[in-house]
């Protein structure tokens, strides 16, 4: 409203639809308002300022309310009927004295001339004035002054909040809301420290003034202690407020008269929270009464012991426990990891250790059980259960592949060349097989048997089906269930290559001293073996070569050993061949022409 004439301040009109609308029909109403500074709301929405507007609406009842500040508000129900067009008018009272500081100026710019400004609140009775009010600061002053401290402002047009914010308003400052570029800024205002007193509301021909009263309010509950059942009285008195609302222990008892008294009958200690505002501020004030209860309860847990084994993520064992409960005067019961429960009752329990770490379980795991009245009493008691038992990791299976000397087991003697070492190699397999599948009961293991190219492959496919059954019979003797062991037989296919080899004997911790790097005698080795795989992780065996084992050079040679020796080998002792075997296995053509 800068260098504009401007007519006399303030006055809302708003209309709320009461009746059906018609989208085909139209009503119309001319309302007028004193004092003539009105800005008129149909439906909530604002029409612009008075001090008169024809509202084109729908035919229907209509609630007008007609507020400004420093005027007692006046509300009308008006019924519109198609082709009507009545005029209403409102005639206001003023209403509330002069106001004193301490006080702050807020100053309005870049907002719509008839935006409706509101102070902590988003209905009529916030309403303080309009953009076009407090947009001046130079000759034609126009002004809205309000009390020291934070205030949420609201800018209304009639389709939308145009601007909403928090400002901090210190005495003697002025708090410039540039609503358009969505910005506000802080100045002095040294003029404010030299009054005394201002009336609630002025309007010249291009001035205007509003000044806001703080909001006042007494808050009480008494009496402070009370039995059950008993009465708690609550009042509250105030000034220049819109609503006051009431919580108890966070829960709305929702809007009351800004004055008032209310009796209330807590059935637990509770704290009311009082709420005032009104566009001056708000004051907010809390009390509490205590009720005075008392509830019996007992809890036990049966048997006081329980076993627990897990195996890394899987439990193996959790035996339970019973817990039994009985209270009194109680209305409300929870057990703390049970959730809430009857008054009285049983239920079966597994409790869990906190341990996370491997090693024995010793633990008392504590059952809270907690019971309430309707007055708001309350009782806990416990009971202890003691966890025993185990967290292991998962099982570790030493996986290796087993070797074979040249041409064993035979057809005649399958149940010949599975050696000490290698023997033993298999054992290490099966006591952790043997608790791995305490863990996972649908593990399996897959023995997958290899042949050296040297002879047919009709006779290696044969031979390393042998090998294959001689480490699946020593896996079954020692304990692993027939059924979890599968094999593949591959002959002289998928060999390890040279190269394969030779990278293998580099890794290899375990070299034979006597064997010659990537020689073909070390190629063969590698290739009379049977590979184990742990299923469904996909572990495989190491395929060192056993360099570091008594039957090392046994394994090793090429030619084919006498029975006597491999089987001397499997007994424990590295078997040597007699000088007839040697001679034997030193003839021309006996490597070539054995079955491996």
């Amino acid at each position: 409203m800068k260098c504009k004439r401007m007519s006399r301040m303030f006055l809302v009109a708003i209309i709320v639809v009461g009746g059906t609308m018609l989208e085909a029909q139209e009503a119309k109403v001319r309302i007028k308002v004193y004092p003539p500074e009105a800005q008129i709301f149909v439906d909530a929405k604002t029409w612009g300022k008075g001090p008169a507007k024809e509202i084109k609406t729908t035919p229907g009842a209509h609630l007008v309310i007609v507020a400004n500040y420093g005027f007692l508000s006046q509300t009308r129900e008006v019924s519109l009927n198609e082709g009507d067009n009545p005029e209403v008018d409102f005639t206001l009272e003023r209403s509330g004295g002069p106001v004193s500081g301490p006080w702050g100026r807020i100053q309005i710019e870049n907002a719509p001339d008839q935006a409706a400004v509101l102070l902590n609140g988003d209905t009529p009775g916030y309403l303080v004035g309009h953009a076009d009010m407090f947009n001046n600061n130079f000759i034609w002053l126009q002004q809205l002054v309000v009390p020291a401290g934070k205030h949420h402002v609201t800018i209304a047009t009639r389709d939308s909040v145009f601007w909403s914010g928090d400002v901090d308003v210190q005495p003697n400052t002025r708090v410039i809301i540039n609503a358009g570029a969505n910005k506000t800024k802080v100045k002095n205002w040294l003029k404010g420290a030299e009054l005394s007193s201002l009336p609630r509301f002025t309007a010249g021909i291009a001035s205007a003034g509003v000044a806001v009263a703080p909001v006042t309010a007494a808050h009480a509950v008494e009496p402070a202690h009370i039995n059950c059942g008993d009465t708690a009285r609550l009042t509250w008195s105030t000034q220049d407020a819109v609503n006051t609302t009431i919580t108890a222990n966070s829960v709305s008892l929702g809007e009351v008269p800004v004055s008032g008294e209310r009796a209330e009958q807590p059935r637990q200690t509770t704290t009311y929270q009082f709420r005032t505002a009104g566009p001056g501020g708000i004051v907010t004030s809390s009390a509490t009464t205590e009720v005075n209860t008392v509830v019996q309860a007992d809890i036990s847990a049966t048997p006081a012991e329980v076993r627990y084994h897990r195996m890394g993520d899987r439990v193996i064992e959790h035996t339970p426990a019973n817990l039994n409960w009985t209270s009194s005067n109680a209305d409300s019961a929870s057990i703390d990891s049970l959730g809430t429960v009857g008054t009285k009752g049983n239920q079966e329990v597994k409790p869990v250790p906190k341990q996370s770490a491997n090693g024995p379980v010793d633990e008392n795991v504590t059952y809270i059980l907690t019971v309430t009245n309707v007055c708001g009493g309350s009782e806990k008691r416990t009971a202890n259960a003691h966890i025993t038992g185990m967290i292991e990791p998962v099982p570790e299976v030493a996986l290796a592949s087993v070797f074979f000397p040249t041409g064993y087991p035979d057809e005649k003697h399958p149940e010949i060349g599975l050696v000490r070492s290698q023997d033993n190699v298999l054992t290490k397999t099966t006591e952790g097989m043997k608790k791995y599948l305490i863990y996972d009961p649908g593990a399996r293991i897959t023995l997958t048997a290899h042949a050296d190219v040297r002879g047919s492959a009709a006779k290696n496919q044969s031979l390393s089906e042998r090998r294959a059954n001689r480490v699946r019979t020593c896996l079954i003797q020692e304990g692993v269930p027939e059924d979890k062991i599968d094999i593949v037989a591959l002959g002289e296919r998928q060999n390890l290559s040279p190269a394969d080899v030779l990278k293998l004997q580099d890794e290899n911790p375990n070299k034979p001293a006597f064997a010659k790097r990537n020689s073909q005698a070390l190629v063969w080795a590698y290739n009379r073996r049977v590979d184990v795989t742990l299923l469904p992780t996909g572990q495989t065996s190491s395929q060192f070569f056993p360099g570091d084992v008594d039957e090392a050079e046994l394994l090793f040679r090429s030619a084919w050993q006498g029975r006597r020796s491999v089987e001397k080998a499997g007994e424990g002792t590295a078997g040597q061949p007699s000088t007839g075997e040697a001679k034997r296995t030193q003839q021309p053509g006996a490597e070539t022409a054995a079955v491996q």
